[in-house]
């Protein structure tokens, strides 16, 4: 069962983030790493049961619907064409980093 739970109030600077979908986990373990100062890791995933639970600031939270990108059939081979370019580029450089090891 994925979960993700978001707790804040009017008076408080930040809000207490808890998730166990890999994504969300990720994306908090990295912004950790890049924003010590704003972001605390309460628990770690691999203490908690694959939950992270910490604090982020609240203006950080954002609810958005998803962007509708209307595109021609033209445009969507080209996308699909690079997409499929830079998957293969990167095997290639997994390739690579795993021949370094």
């Amino acid at each position: 069962m994925i979960e993700v739970g978001l707790n804040y109030t009017d008076r408080d600077e930040h809000a207490f983030f808890s998730a166990n979908e890999r994504r969300h986990v990720n994306n908090i373990l990295r912004l950790a790493e890049k924003h010590p100062n704003e972001v605390t890791i309460i628990l770690r995933p691999e203490d908690n049961g694959g939950h992270v639970l910490a604090w982020i600031p609240k203006r950080w939270v954002k609810i958005s619907p998803p962007r509708n990108i209307d595109l021609t059939d033209e445009q969507r081979a080209e996308l699909s064409a690079r997409a499929r370019a830079n998957f293969g580029k990167n095997d290639e450089d997994e390739e690579i980093y795993a021949e370094d090891d």
